[in-house]
């Protein structure tokens, strides 16, 4: 029999009055990749762990269960709508779930407690997550049955919605590290020294410009060893990276400069890299996310490697997309409350400038993101 039942309302405002809620009410949240309540204060995964972990430990007095993993769920209409995280206890068993779904007037739609008791996404997809919490996506089928994957019916680009903002609203202020009411708690690059082509360097040197190329391109010069990467000019690593990913071409400018535009599909951005970096004799693995998540791309970058964020707007009616290599991520929290919620940030090199970019990964207007990892075994 199926351990599970309703949350009752009652029960989640005696957690409210707790204080272990972090946010007054579930018709008040919201997801970047959905069109449930936008505008409305963004339900990170970083605040589901959260519950998730208070909320186990008031319900059964268990400080030994802790979250194993977490996947995001899918409604077919609405696009993301909640969370369904799994727990294991000290000796590394299932011990029971949980599922947050902000359209349930009570937030928690199920939950279990019990040893052996799994979510319904380890009945689905029995793969073991190590160092990832990422569970992958899950779309809602009925009151209490979920299908692998995202809707095949949602559009992720949502293509007739408002425009999102300029590329510069998914940034946070390069300032940002030096305010004053903030302090860094964590923060990590592997690169020794941060990697950034500009565009107008890249299309100076080769004719060509594409977000994805630039992206790959500072991947491949923190995979293959120096001499090498610098044995062969610039146009060469981004010419090879250019045919790898089978970059198209969507437009040339005129003038002088003649640039040739491309664009390039998340799903080949990863092939193309380990390709390459084998002409190098290195050997590099890429795996595909449709659903980053912040202690995924964090996981990456504690690893010593990197990934490419892939994003996308709404600009004039339509969805425009980019890619942005992620080198490193740091941690601000509010000075002087260490209970408050910490902003978590990628450094990313944007590839239109110079220098370090401060990405905001829980940007309220995405209209879909995923992310290419890189690893080295």
């Amino acid at each position: 029999m199926k351990a599970s039942m309703n949350f009752d309302r009652r029960q989640f405002l005696a957690l409210s009055a707790l204080g272990l809620a972090t946010f007054a009410s579930p018709s008040a949240l919201a997801f970047a990749d959905s069109g449930f309540n936008e505008g409305g204060t963004i339900f990170t995964e970083e605040m589901a762990i959260q519950l998730a972990q208070n909320t186990a430990a008031a319900l059964t007095g268990n400080q030994n269960l802790s979250v194993n993993a977490i996947s995001k769920i899918y409604d077919v209409s609405l696009g993301a709508i909640g969370y369904c995280i799994s727990y294991i206890d000290d000796a590394n068993r299932p011990s029971g779930y949980i599922v947050f779904d902000v359209t349930d007037p009570s937030l928690i739609s199920e939950y279990c407690f019990a040893q052996g008791a799994q979510c319904p996404c380890s009945t689905i997809d029995q793969r073991i997550v190590t160092q990832s919490l990422d569970g992958g996506a899950l779309t809602k089928t009925g009151s209490f049955s979920y299908q692998p994957g995202m809707p095949t019916s949602y559009d992720t680009h949502r293509s007739g919605t408002p425009d999102s903002g300029s590329w510069d609203d998914i940034f946070y202020s390069g300032d940002i590290v030096l305010n004053q009411n903030y302090q860094i708690i964590d923060q990590r690059y592997a690169p020794a020294d941060f990697i950034s082509y500009p565009e107008p360097y890249i299309e100076a040197q080769t004719g060509t410009y594409a977000c994805a190329v630039s992206a790959l391109t500072c991947c491949a010069e923190f995979y293959i060893p120096r001499d090498l990467f610098y044995s062969k000019d610039i146009a060469y690593h981004y010419s090879n990276l250019w045919n790898y990913s089978k970059t198209e071409v969507v437009s040339n400018s005129t003038g002088a400069a003649g640039i040739t535009y491309g664009s390039t599909a998340t799903g080949d951005i990863g092939p193309a890299l380990c390709a390459h970096c084998s002409n190098f004799g290195q050997t590099i693995y890429s795996s595909l996310s449709k659903t980053p998540t912040w202690t995924q791309l964090r996981g990456v970058i504690q690893s010593n490697n990197l990934a490419i964020f892939c994003c996308g707007i709404n600009k004039n009616g339509s969805r425009v997309g980019h890619a942005m290599a992620v080198e490193g991520y740091l941690q601000l929290q509010q000075k002087g409350d260490s209970t408050s919620a910490p902003i978590n940030i990628l450094g990313v090199c944007d590839g239109w400038n110079a220098g370090i970019r401060y990405l905001n990964i829980n940007y309220a207007k995405y209209t879909d993101t995923a992310a290419v990892l890189f690893s080295r075994m």
